[in-house]
């Protein structure tokens, strides 16, 4: 054990006396999360807090045509004979008092919940796509044409028609985007549902001959879908974020998350470097197997990756003022994710020392880093990123820290982290698994020859 603690001691020695590693390892997290707070901050604008978030709408269709083509379509097919002529007359009333496009941007957009989000100015097309590479307006939503007269057909009979609504938005603002694209998808979830109540009366009324009473009260059955408009929440979103992160937050947490990765990258080295400078055969000669130089880095690097998160997590509250709200669970997560680099680190360490090469450790820094980075949401938040890369951010080191410190940061306990706790703990189970594996592969370390000795 003295043996282990001597290594443990030199190591960190070394680590501290090396300007380029404490550089990499403190400052360079600490530059990027400025420079990627301050660019990227747009993004993570907090709902109800600050202002509205401008929105274009598009109405591409001609209403008034659309009302004319449908009241026409009452004097036809199916319809015509399942309504008297004071039923069709209160139809036609009833149509003509129904505007859909008022019903999206006045009674929906224009309710209390969603007033305080979205702030909605009608343009045309050409109008809202300028605006929106100016960035004037975060995104646009575009009502296609014939949408008022698709309304009606959903409305006033008992058939469906598909109704595709664009949400464009830039790229600046893909956060804000997803929200937009929440609340259209919440809009016509109110609407599904009106829908499908309207149909199960047209049923009945069909099937006890009085369907005509159904069309003759279809103004106060519209005016019930409209009441409802003013009931309507945005509980997805308000249920997945107890306390806001913003953008500062999020780098702090998600360059934190990156840059232990090269602490892994450093401790992968010490081996292969004690070995070229015969260190290894000295200490050897002098009873320290190899077994005890790799469980002292294997320490170091716990230690060392614990120091960096605490150090971190110190400057981004004085630097930047990040308010971490929850000590006992980041430095839970410190262990934790100190555990899993320290045990990636290890089994770099023994490649390396193997194949008496640094091409796995230099291979590990200059690309491996920066693809587990992207997948794990440090450049670009996972909510952004196409599914199929953000779903494979739980099997990221950097993926599951930055998920750990953040699902804290916003409030939830310890119970919602701990199965990221587990996976941190399984990934460095299963890499001492692959040293262990290793070790023994052809004859084992015993057998190494130092051929510089």
């Amino acid at each position: 054990m003295i043996r282990i603690w001597e290594i443990i001691k030199k190591d960190f020695k070394i680590i501290v006396s090396d300007r380029k590693a404490l550089f990499i390892i403190l400052a360079m997290p600490l530059l990027l999360t400025g420079i990627l707070s301050m660019a990227l901050g747009g993004s993570f604008q907090e709902s109800g807090k600050r202002k509205a978030i401008p929105i274009a709408l598009v109405v591409e269709g001609d209403v008034q045509l659309d009302q004319d083509r449908f009241i026409t379509l009452l004097d036809s097919g199916p319809l015509k004979t399942s309504m008297t002529q004071d039923s069709r007359a209160e139809l036609e009333e009833a149509i003509r008092d129904f505007s859909p496009i008022a019903m999206f941007q006045e009674d929906f957009f224009g309710s209390e919940e969603i007033d305080q989000l979205v702030e909605l100015t009608v343009m045309d097309r050409e109008m809202a796509e300028a605006a929106l590479d100016a960035t004037e307006v975060h995104a646009v939503i575009v009502l296609p044409k014939y949408y008022t007269y698709d309304m009606y057909m959903n409305f006033f009979t008992p058939f469906r028609n598909q109704i595709e609504v664009e949400v464009l938005g830039h790229t600046d603002y893909q956060y804000t985007l997803r929200i937009i694209k929440e609340v259209v998808n919440g809009f016509f979830q109110v609407i599904n549902t009106g829908v499908i109540e309207k149909n199960v009366l047209l049923s009945v009324g069909s099937l006890a001959g009085e369907s005509q009473v159904v069309y003759e009260n279809m103004e106060e059955i519209i005016k019930g879908f409209v009441g409802s408009m003013e009931g309507v929440q945005i509980q997805e979103l308000q249920g997945t974020e107890r306390v806001h992160v913003d953008s500062f937050t999020y780098y702090a947490a998600a360059m934190l998350a990156m840059f232990v990765l090269f602490t892994a990258g450093f401790g992968s080295r010490s081996l292969l470097t004690e070995k070229r400078d015969h260190t290894a055969n000295r200490m050897q000669s002098a009873g320290v197997s190899l077994l005890d130089m790799m469980v002292g880095k294997w320490i170091m690097m716990v230690g060392l990756t614990i120091c960096q998160m605490l150090v971190l997590f110190v400057f981004s509250r004085f630097v930047f003022g990040v308010r971490w709200t929850s000590p006992t669970g980041l430095m839970i997560t410190s262990l934790v994710v100190g555990m899993a680099v320290a045990s990636l680190g290890t089994l770099i360490s023994l490649i390396s020392y193997r194949s008496n090469n640094y091409k796995v450790a230099n291979l590990f820094e200059s690309v491996i880093v920066q693809i587990m980075a992207i997948l794990g949401g440090s450049y670009i938040p996972l909510e952004v990123l196409p599914k199929g890369l953000s779903l494979v951010a739980p099997f990221t080191i950097n993926g599951l820290t930055l998920q750990a410190i953040i699902t804290l940061q916003r409030g939830f306990g310890f119970l919602s982290v701990l199965w990221i706790w587990a996976a941190l703990l399984g990934i460095s189970m299963g890499l001492l698994v692959l040293v262990f594996a290793l070790s023994r592969w052809k004859g084992g370390i015993q057998d190494e020859k130092h051929s510089m000795a």
